[in-house]
């Protein structure tokens, strides 16, 4: 894990000196993300397309506590219930540990930033699905030509934004380049927890006909 840690990304902080029990929220987290911080208290794939979020790094941004305590986490409502986020993509989307009280260990979800969809990615070591699907040419965790098309268009985010939909996905919008923009991470999650929400209530297949954002 270190050589590829050291290898994809391009901002990485100092491991820990020791192993260390962590707990958010008074949930405590799996040996697998305390043993990830023996190689790197949190770092940043090049291009900033993955972050994994450390314990009280340097980097603010990179926070696991701060994170969870983000007020853009309320605007999900019950979505987000259960989870503590451990990492997070270029998107927005959300990797989280979900701990259900009839289970012993937390499960390894994706958090759809929009929609607060909660995916289970069929893995129970986190190690194995970094080597499988992050530290890769070919990342499986998001839409890779559309990062890279976003990248060469100039929308370059920095540690504490976003590439965002101007019109979201789920208010009709479309995955293609045109539609993208540089937003605020804090901003963007706040804003899209509130629409994944009323969405919640509207019938299925119902037609938005205006959406409007003051950014």
């Amino acid at each position: 894990m270190r050589s590829q840690i050291l290898s994809f990304c391009e901002h990485v902080e100092p491991s820990l000196n020791s192993k260390v029990a962590v707990c958010v929220n008074e949930y405590q987290l799996p040996d697998s993300y305390s043993f990830l911080l023996e190689i790197a208290n949190g770092f940043v794939l090049k291009r900033s397309w993955f972050r994994l979020f450390g314990v009280e790094p340097d980097l603010t941004y990179l926070d696991i506590h701060q994170w969870n305590r983000s007020p853009w986490i309320a605007e999900y409502g019950n979505l987000a219930a259960g989870l503590v986020f451990f990492a997070e993509d270029v998107f927005g989307d959300q990797y989280a540990f979900r701990f259900v009280s009839s289970a012993r260990e937390p499960t390894l979800v994706k958090f759809w930033c929009e929609g607060g969809e909660v995916q289970d990615l069929g893995v129970t070591s986190l190690q194995t699905w970094f080597l499988e699907t992050v530290f890769s040419d070919e990342p499986l965790f998001l839409d890779r030509d559309l990062a890279v098309a976003a990248f060469q268009k100039g929308l370059r985010p920095s540690g504490k934004e976003h590439l965002s939909f101007i019109l979201p996905l789920i208010t009709g919008g479309s995955a293609e380049v045109e539609n993208i923009e540089v937003l605020d991470r804090i901003f963007h999650l706040h804003l899209l927890g509130q629409l994944s929400l009323k969405n919640l209530r509207l019938p299925e297949g119902e037609r938005i006909v205006h959406f409007w954002s003051e950014s």
